[in-house]
């Protein structure tokens, strides 16, 4: 007699990943580097405890929020120079420019404005990776750090074309300038190479990058380790 339906392996090479849900009460601390958890934007880099020039193997794996669509479809069509933004309205144009100028007032932040704009538990996880030397980890609530102060900024908060995104589990991006989308993050190149997997990046127009946070710049914010 035949056997019944066999169940599908991996050996059949199904590679498709459950959607990650977090139940209420999980704890908040990122812990999945090159991803976003319940709380914090993108982050800008894999778990790499060794050194910066080593690959990790694991970042390379599909993120969750690739291959997804940004509910409302394509964020703009190329201006006849080849450039997205220079195609979109004045408006969304200067929302980008209140966006991109927000970004590098964070990025100039002190250790004052980050303690402010992060929750105190956040605030306190950051300082013991510091301590412990986990500076990956500093990096992704330095990430925190700027998708917040960038929400917060007032002129972002006075210009009514901007909209704060970035949910948690959610294939959207951080913000829209009118139906552009936005994702803030580090200038590394593994960082944007994986923005430019997610569904709804159409390109290198849509990042706002700024300065990766270095071990010099980490301890001229928090002191001597």
């Amino acid at each position: 007699m035949p056997d019944g339906p066999r169940k599908p392996t991996a050996e059949d090479g199904i590679t498709q990943k459950p959607i990650n849900e977090r139940p209420s009460g999980q704890n908040t601390t990122p812990t999945q580097p090159g991803t976003k958890n319940g709380d914090s934007g993108p982050a800008d880099e894999p778990a790499n405890t060794a050194t910066e020039a080593e690959v990790n193997p694991a970042a390379d794996g599909q993120s969750p929020f690739e291959g997804a669509t940004q509910p409302g479809g394509p964020s703009s069509e190329p201006a006849a120079d080849g450039s997205r933004i220079s195609g979109l309205s004045d408006d969304d144009q200067a929302s980008i420019r209140n966006l991109r100028d927000a970004v590098d007032r964070a990025r100039d932040g002190t250790i004052d404005d980050i303690e402010n704009t992060l929750t105190e538990p956040e605030f306190e996880q950051m300082q013991r990776a510091f301590d412990g030397k986990r500076y990956w980890q500093v990096r992704q609530f330095f990430g925190k750090y700027i998708e917040k102060a960038v929400a917060q900024d007032p002129s972002v908060n006075a210009d009514q074309n901007v909209t704060r995104l970035g949910r948690p589990f959610r294939a959207e991006s951080d913000f829209q300038a009118g139906k552009f989308n936005i994702d803030i993050t580090t200038d590394t190149e593994y960082s944007e190479r994986a923005h430019l997997r997610r569904g709804y990046i159409d390109s290198k127009e849509n990042l706002l990058t700024y300065r990766r946070l270095t071990i010099p710049d980490m301890i001229e914010l928090f002191g001597e380790a």
